[in-house]
């Protein structure tokens, strides 16, 4: 991504990161903190927090300036912010490790590894791919983590491109009605609601038509008393893979960072048996049974 020299949040952050380099930490952390206070606009906010994170003394207040620079980079309309989504997501994943949140962590490092293909092939590239996969291998060796992914499979009656299209194009006549965005190109991104109080934000990272869909919660909300941990699903990934045996189709879903640890499991996994049978029912027949209310 190009950073304009004469734009005053980058100047800020420039000279703070000359004072870095002169171990003047403090006097750094206030530039940084000027360049927030002055931020207008998503790319300025992301660059600001970014550099904020980097001073906070307790991993809970770097986690929530992670969080922040990231929320803002992915309101940024720009293509080249992907190579820098990496990362930021591996900077959150460390943070919940070093909490004791493994689930979390895994699912932060998940997400930097789909977007690790938009990082250049050079030293800076090499360094983020090692760090994830580092931090991959030390959650799920951990004794406290269990790599039990959600997974479902279902045989349709239909071919495999009724299936694939149902993932792609026909979204809100088996999984919810109130649907926005576009989910048939890889980049895009689509939100299904479910009520007020439930909602779900995805990009389409990864398509192969009539093989395999690939959908990255970039934002999720859960608002149910029975939860107290209601972004669960953020960061956690969704594998859908389709193979053509014996005159039918057999849909496989595996829900990447859904694990039986997870506070919404048993929840989460009643939805997806409910809603893949209405996948079913529409490649089938035509007819679905999306939410409505």
């Amino acid at each position: 991504m190009n950073f304009d020299q004469n734009n005053p949040v980058v100047k800020l952050c420039a000279k703070g990161m000359e004072l870095e380099g002169a171990a003047k930490n403090l006097d750094a952390f206030e530039l940084f903190k000027q360049a927030w206070d002055i931020a207008s606009n998503d790319f300025e906010k992301f660059t600001a927090a970014h550099y904020i994170a980097r001073h906070q003394e307790s991993v809970a207040d770097k986690l929530l300036w992670d969080q922040t620079a990231l929320n803002h980079a992915l309101e940024i309309d720009n293509e080249t912010i992907k190579a820098i989504l990496p990362s930021l997501y591996l900077n959150i994943g460390k943070c919940h490790e070093d909490m004791g949140d493994v689930s979390s962590a895994l699912n932060s490092y998940n997400a930097a590894q789909n977007y690790a293909t938009h990082l250049a092939n050079d030293g800076y590239g090499d360094m983020i791919r090692a760090g994830i996969k580092a931090g991959r291998n030390r959650v799920i060796n951990t004794k406290n983590y269990k790599m039990e992914n959600y997974k479902n499979e279902i045989n349709v009656n239909a071919r495999p491109e009724s299936v694939y299209q149902a993932l792609t194009k026909f979204i809100p006549k088996w999984w919810s009605a109130h649907f926005e965005g576009a989910s048939d190109k890889e980049g895009s991104t689509y939100t299904v609601r479910f009520g007020d109080s439930i909602y779900k934000t995805f990009e389409v990272t990864q398509l192969q038509p009539d093989k395999k869909v690939v959908w990255l919660v970039r934002d999720s909300v859960i608002d149910i008393p029975e939860l107290q941990n209601k972004t669960e699903w953020i960061g956690t990934t969704i594998n859908w893979e389709i193979e053509y045996i014996n005159d039918s189709t057999l849909l496989k879903l595996t829900h990447i960072g859904l694990t039986p640890h997870v506070e919404c499991y048993d929840i989460c996994q009643a939805g997806w048996a409910q809603f893949i049978n209405s996948l079913k029912a529409f490649a089938e027949t035509g007819e679905g049974m999306p939410f409505k209310a």
